[in-house]
């Protein structure tokens, strides 16, 4: 098996996985998950939010490729992207106005960013393999 982990395909797989998360997430607590404002469909809001997500990691993965002899324990890996996934969220949510994308409490933020980064960890090990 090959890995290719770095292809679009992957992190294509990555925004559309955070988007489901985030769509899950709203329509289980939504009085604390909130997608879509007056100016935006919430589809669009999901979608940008993931996709402003995934732009982090990829910028995170980047900065950290270099560094992976500190950073080669897979749980190290998903602690970093948590947190990194942590403060990108809830940096999202407090631009709820431009995003679209909202959170009633920075616990939500925790949630979600820990989850998207297990789900992130999952899609970069599992997709980015292909059989010879």
């Amino acid at each position: 098996m090959t890995n290719k982990k770095n292809t679009p395909m992957v992190w294509g797989y990555t925004v559309i996985g955070i988007a489901i998360l985030f769509f899950l997430f709203s329509f289980a607590i939504p009085n604390s998950v909130v997608l879509g404002n007056n100016l935006m469909y919430p589809i669009v809001s999901g979608i940008l939010a993931a996709l402003l997500v995934t732009i982090v990691l990829k910028a995170t993965a980047s900065i950290l490729s270099g560094q992976r002899r500190f950073f080669d324990s897979s749980v190290t890996q998903i602690l970093i992207n948590g947190l990194v996934a942590t403060v990108a969220i809830w940096i999202i949510a407090r631009a709820a106005v431009y995003s679209g994308f909202g959170l009633s409490s920075f616990l939500y933020a925790v949630i979600l960013g820990f989850v998207i980064s297990i789900l992130h960890y999952f899609i970069y090990e599992y997709a980015g393999k292909e059989k010879r």
